[in-house]
């Protein structure tokens, strides 16, 4: 009798370790896979329900950068911020009103209130948007839905022009879309019931893919994403109204690649006048300039993602712009699936982004990052 009570006790204990794994495992796949629907979310918006708690978030990141430095607790800033949208949001398609579920975040970028992240329809079906979100609070705004269905993977924000500038490419050049601060403002989905227009576009005939944009003292830069070799960064400076010139942008130039994967180009018509020209890194997806840095971050497929801290030095000049290589100051890994990186000139803080909480990407693996992070480097 005492046995089988042992044996009874021994089962009902299996069973209940059974029941505790497999409702585990269901909660954690309900938390990392559940979508929200058209129902839930107030039409025109985003989800703001991250993926997960704040805690495993803060957890994940201590053990990964304990690992790499001492001074880690003073590295990253808390709480970080949701990415929204991740559920899923509103866009438009043909010009209706829609509900989509794959959003795949892209670019960063950061004014003197808010943060602005682009995101696009991984299906092509919705156009492509971006969030607004309270730079102080984290709190989602509202979304800016583009008259385009790009891949938006770069943004960048003129402080001193009060502009967003977004990589919209076509199938035939690079192209970039501005938004000025009124505009954003004024624009409300909601009310407008259709995309935002633009303040300016410029479809620039010598670039063809903008994975990054940096605007840094009146100079934008603009870089390429490359798997295999050194992506390339361009930096042109603006004219006295913070715009490209005609000049910039209309003539074609002859990009090559010597042994060294440095970038050469024949420019006859003076297009560059001025502008730098540099090899980047592999797999290249976010560029951000401060003063003489350059912050670079790099995705490595499932692995970490890294980011570099880098000194731009000149080695030659050739007609009328100059060639130049990167010299690596710091470097730091963080979670997988980086994508654009971008300084805050108004605290030198590094905000990050990552795609591996979309849903097309979070199946396969249980490594994801929903959150925008910012560090601080010394």
């Amino acid at each position: 009798m005492k046995i089988n009570k042992i044996k009874i006790i021994s089962i009902a204990l299996l069973l209940a370790a059974f029941l505790f794994v497999i409702y585990g495992t269901k909660k954690v796949y309900n938390d990392f896979f559940w979508s929200a629907s058209s129902s839930n979310v107030s039409k025109w918006g985003a989800s703001t329900t991250p993926l997960q708690s704040e805690e495993k978030v803060k957890s994940e990141l201590d053990r990964m950068l304990s690992i790499q430095r001492r001074n880690y607790k003073d590295l990253v800033n808390y709480p970080t911020i949701p990415i929204p949208g991740l559920r899923g949001a509103w866009s438009l398609k043909k010009d209706k009103v829609a509900f989509g579920v794959d959003w795949v975040p892209q670019g960063l970028a950061i004014s003197e209130n808010n943060l602005f992240i682009s995101a696009y329809d991984k299906k092509h079906q919705l156009n492509s948007i971006v969030y607004v979100i309270n730079k102080k609070s984290g709190k989602y705004l509202k979304t800016i839905i583009l008259d385009t269905k790009a891949h938006v993977g770069g943004l960048a924000y003129d402080v001193k022009y009060k502009r967003l500038w977004i990589a919209t490419d076509t199938s035939k050049n690079a192209r970039l879309t501005v938004l000025s601060q009124k505009n954003i403002d004024t624009y409300q989905p909601s009310l407008m019931k259709k995309s935002i227009l633009s303040d300016k576009t410029f479809d620039i005939q010598w670039w063809t893919n903008v994975s990054s944009l940096s605007i840094s003292d009146n100079v934008l830069s603009l870089a390429y994403y490359d798997s295999k070799e050194k992506g390339g960064i361009i930096s042109v400076t603006l004219n006295s109204s913070g715009y490209l010139e005609n000049r910039q942008i209309n003539h074609a130039i002859e990009l090559k690649k010597t042994n060294n994967n440095m970038i050469t180009i024949i420019d006859k018509n003076k297009v560059l006048n001025g502008s730098k020209i540099m090899n980047g890194k592999e797999r290249m997806q976010g560029i951000s300039f401060s003063e003489d840095l350059l912050f670079i971050s790099q995705s490595n497929g499932l692995a970490a993602s890294k980011v570099g801290i880098y000194r731009y030095k000149r080695i030659e000049k050739t007609g009328s712009f100059e060639f130049g290589k990167l010299e690596k100051s710091d470097e730091v890994s963080i979670p997988t699936g980086v994508e654009q990186i971008a300084v805050d000139p108004y605290s030198s803080k590094v905000y990050i982004v990552f795609e591996s909480g979309a849903r097309p990407y979070r199946a396969d693996t249980f490594e994801i990052m929903d959150r925008v992070i910012s560090l601080n480097f010394k």
